[in-house]
């Protein structure tokens, strides 16, 4: 009788063996199909975006009125008002002065100090 249930024992540890083999090899399967798979595919054409709404929407100040890396400042403000629109001032005049962005510093003389 004790070799019965030896052997039924043996047997048992055998059969699961054997599933946890297969188990593991699904998962493994499972995982690299899962890691083959590519992203879907994203539009990085400038075209297929819509633009941010603007915030600030004065003018710039002419460039004109001042000299050396202000002026230079201005300019690229004049330039690229929509990339200047998105990026936040840290300089606190959003609650001093009103500001909703970097671009309103540069429609007033604030940009320039």
């Amino acid at each position: 009788m004790a070799a019965k249930t030896g052997r039924r024992t043996r047997r048992r540890q055998i059969r699961l063996s054997i599933m946890m083999v297969v188990l593991g090899l699904v998962a493994v399967a499972g995982a690299w199909q899962w890691r083959a798979t590519p992203p879907p595919p994203t539009s990085t054409s400038s075209r297929d975006r819509t633009p941010a709404p603007r915030r600030e929407t004065r003018l710039t100040l002419e460039p004109a009125l001042f000299t050396g890396k202000a002026a230079e400042a201005y300019r690229v403000a004049r330039e690229m008002p929509e990339v200047l629109d998105q990026l936040q001032c840290y300089c606190a005049c959003g609650s001093e002065y009103g500001h909703v962005s970097l671009l309103s510093c540069y429609v007033d003389g604030h940009g320039s100090t």
